[in-house]
């Protein structure tokens, strides 16, 4: 081992002189008002209140419009077409509906489709008559 000269190795200074929040916070108070710093932001905000412009209107009102022609086209493009095939007269007996008379129709077509042809086809928008006279699909 040997000795290492211990020569001045670093500035040691009072504790008074370090940074700190409160000395800072304590030298800005002292300060003249007139010349304080501002904040760069203000602290509260006021909140953006949204505006109604004429393009937000008008985009908005060109939007519903072809969504609505859209709607109602597509609703016509896929509307069943009308039955245009073989009938069969029918008499209505007492407790039979149009979902009763559409289930004895043999046809793989779906049950719904054929209750709105038999509707269709006669004009129906209430509950049968008995002895009331209706063409029913055959197929």
């Amino acid at each position: 081992m040997h000795v290492v000269d211990t020569g001045e190795l670093a500035t040691v200074r009072d504790i008074s002189t370090a940074p700190s929040l409160q000395r800072k916070r304590a030298r800005l108070l002292e300060e003249d008002p007139a010349i304080r710093r501002h904040p760069v932001f203000a602290r509260h905000r006021e909140a953006a209140t949204p505006r109604l412009t004429l393009r937000s209107v008008v985009c908005t009102l060109s939007t519903l419009a072809a969504a609505t022609t859209l709607s109602v086209g597509a609703g016509l493009y896929f509307q069943p077409d009308d039955y245009s095939g073989p009938t069969v007269a029918h008499s209505v007996t007492n407790g039979e509906s149009v979902w009763s008379l559409a289930q004895a129709v043999d046809t793989s077509r779906p049950l719904e489709q054929v209750v709105v042809d038999i509707e269709r086809l006669n004009d129906i928008d209430g509950p049968l008559q008995v002895g009331q006279r209706l063409q029913i699909p055959a197929e």
